[in-house]
């Protein structure tokens, strides 16, 4: 069995564990749930921790990894996407929940959960983890990062490769030097833009083609279950981990699993399961907003997506063909930013992770962040792809083996803020 197999089956069945142990809790109670979202929220510091958090999964994944999806597998693939979200959803709330349950004065992620849950080998479990985090945001945060932008740049504006990841390296520089305060100040700001942006051109292109939505929508379910529908959905969901986390969107669209976004909800929210209902926000933005509305735009512009190679050539003909060049050029301006933001946020998270496992080396592991940025558009995406599948494996592992042997916790903590009944 592939590594592109055991990733979604991992995450769906650590989902679906959690989604009877908290007793489906938000088909269940959803106005509970919404209200105590919204409470939530009213809080700065806890949106300045959402927004740092899907400065890292929403982007390039979620548009790049959707429309490779849909060239696998046609339309059938984006129902299996949607499908998707409700086990992420789920994971992102105990991942979310438990890291911010027991966060250090840092945050710290899921490190001091997987720390605390393996008795005398959990030193050593959550070295292990914190290397693989640093390992991932060299690989998926920075490299892949930065191929996506030269890609987008050369084939839409015929910039040189080497001066967009000059570019783009020293802009990054700038803002990671400025501390963390800053990073999240930055992400608070550029994240609602970006997302407003994209989310006008994905609009613009489905009111423009209401006439053929409801042959989308026919087509979506007839061959949702379709081999090539199946394989598709899996192959969107592995492959989007694989240009925003690599190409992995689908049951990983947005890292729930892996408990690298709990870096950011941890380290500023005082109730933890007020974290997990941010991190179930992340998913629903993540998934259900960004991925779908790629997914309709690009099935009601292109006839026939299997002809494309490379997904980015998909984007641009389809969102970017609405206004004609000037959208493609602002499907490029998007996709900079996504890309920037989550450079940004895996530095964050990379690190803090660094921090834990060695914080003499911090200054070292700058310089090898710049230079993963910076050499990230001239590596083979081949290479970097698999080893991020590889990566996301291992601490995707790990972390769902910590949450459930920390399931019971979970529940408590769900019963005590009042999020679902108390069993008697």
């Amino acid at each position: 069995m592939s590594v592109l197999t055991l990733l979604p089956i991992i995450v769906t069945l650590g989902g679906a564990f959690f989604l009877f142990k908290l007793r489906f809790f938000f088909f269940l109670h959803p106005i509970r749930i919404a209200r105590a979202t919204r409470a939530a929220l009213s809080s700065r510091e806890a949106r300045r921790s959402l927004f740092l958090a899907l400065a890292g999964t929403l982007g390039v994944g979620n548009i790049v990894g959707v429309a490779v999806g849909i060239t696998v597998g046609g339309a059938g693939s984006v129902l299996w996407l949607l499908v998707s979200s409700l086990f992420a959803s789920v994971l992102k709330y105990a991942e979310s929940t438990l890291a911010s349950d027991m966060r250090r004065s840092d945050g710290g992620g899921m490190l001091p959960v997987i720390s605390a849950t393996f008795g005398k080998g959990g030193k050593t479990a959550s070295v292990i983890y914190a290397i693989l985090c640093v390992a991932l945001s060299f690989v998926m945060g920075a490299a892949l990062q930065t191929a996506s932008v030269v890609t987008s740049a050369t084939e839409a504006l015929s910039v040189p490769a080497a001066t967009v990841a000059a570019v783009f390296t020293a802009a990054v520089f700038l803002v990671i030097a400025r501390g963390a305060e800053k990073i999240e100040r930055f992400t608070a700001i550029i994240m609602p833009i970006t997302t407003a942006l994209y989310i006008v051109l994905c609009l613009a292109t489905v009111v423009s083609n209401m006439s053929r939505i409801p042959a989308v929508i026919s087509s979506i379910f007839a061959s949702a279950l379709s081999l090539d529908g199946i394989r598709g959905g899996i192959f969107a969901t592995v492959a989007a981990v694989s240009v925003r986390e690599g190409f992995c969107r689908g049951l990983l669209s947005n890292e729930a699993g892996a408990g690298t976004s709990a870096f950011a909800h941890s380290a500023k929210v005082r109730v933890p399961t007020d974290a997990g209902l941010l991190g179930m926000c992340e998913v629903f933005f993540d998934t259900v907003v960004l991925c779908m509305l790629t997914a309709i735009s690009i099935l009601l512009t292109v006839d026939n997506p299997a002809e494309y190679t490379t997904g980015m050539s998909l984007v641009l003909d389809s969102v970017g063909s609405i206004f004609g060049s000037l959208s493609r050029h602002l499907v490029v301006l998007a996709v900079t930013a996504f890309a920037f933001s989550t450079v940004i946020c895996w530095y964050f998270y990379g690190s803090r992770a660094m921090y834990s496992a060695s914080a003499r080396l911090k200054h070292l592991y700058t310089a090898l962040f710049l230079f993963s940025v910076f050499f990230g558009g001239m590596i083979n995406d081949v290479l970097l792809v698999h080893l991020t599948d590889f990566i996301l494996l291992a601490l995707t592992a790990i972390t769902v083996l910590t949450l459930i042997k920390n399931s019971d916790r979970l529940c408590h903590l769900s019963e005590c803020s009042g999020l679902i009944n108390p069993r008697f």
